[in-house]
C-alpha cells in the first residue's frame, strides 16, 4: 500500500504552484505574509496561524463569510496540520467519516477548492434534513 505523509506545507505548495501557479513572493503579497514565511509553511517548520489560514481560503476563491465554507476549510487545514502516513485509501476513509465526502485516491494535499464546497455542501444539506 502506497503511504504519503502530507502536511499542511505539502498543501499550500500545491495550491501555490499548481493551482494559482505562483512564485512564493507573489502569493505571500496576496495572503499577507513574508516571501520566506512561505518557505517555511512549506518546508514544515511552522504552521500558519487562522488569519493566515483565512488569507489562503481567499486567494482560492471561498466565501469567507459563509460560516459552512470557511468552517469546513478551516477543519480540513487542522487535519493537514497532522502528519500522517495512513495509506491514501485510510486518508479518504477519514475524509468520508469526516465531511461525507470522498476524493477517492488521491492524496490529502490534491483536495481543491471544489472539494471544500462539496464538503460544505453536504453538511449544509444534511443541516436542512
Amino acid at each position: 500500500m502506497e503511504k504519503t505523509s502530507n502536511t499542511i506545507g505539502e498543501w499550500i505548495k500545491n495550491i501555490r504552484v499548481n493551482v494559482l501557479n505562483l512564485s512564493a513572493a507573489k502569493y505571500s503579497k496576496i495572503i499577507g505574509v513574508d516571501y520566506q514565511t512561505i518557505y517555511n509553511y512549506e518546508s514544515g517548520k511552522f504552521n500558519p496561524g487562522d488569519q493566515v489560514l483565512i488569507g489562503i481560503a481567499k486567494s482560492l476563491g471561498l466565501d469567507i463569510t459563509d460560516e459552512i465554507e470557511l468552517g469546513v476549510f478551516m477543519t480540513f487545514a487542522s487535519f493537514m496540520t497532522v502528519k500522517t502516513t495512513l495509506p491514501v485509501n485510510m486518508q479518504d476513509l477519514a475524509f468520508r467519516g469526516l465531511f461525507g465526502v470522498s476524493v477517492g485516491s488521491r492524496r490529502s494535499t490534491e483536495v481543491d477548492v471544489s472539494d471544500i464546497r462539496k464538503m460544505a455542501d453536504a453538511i449544509k444539506l444534511g443541516l436542512q434534513r
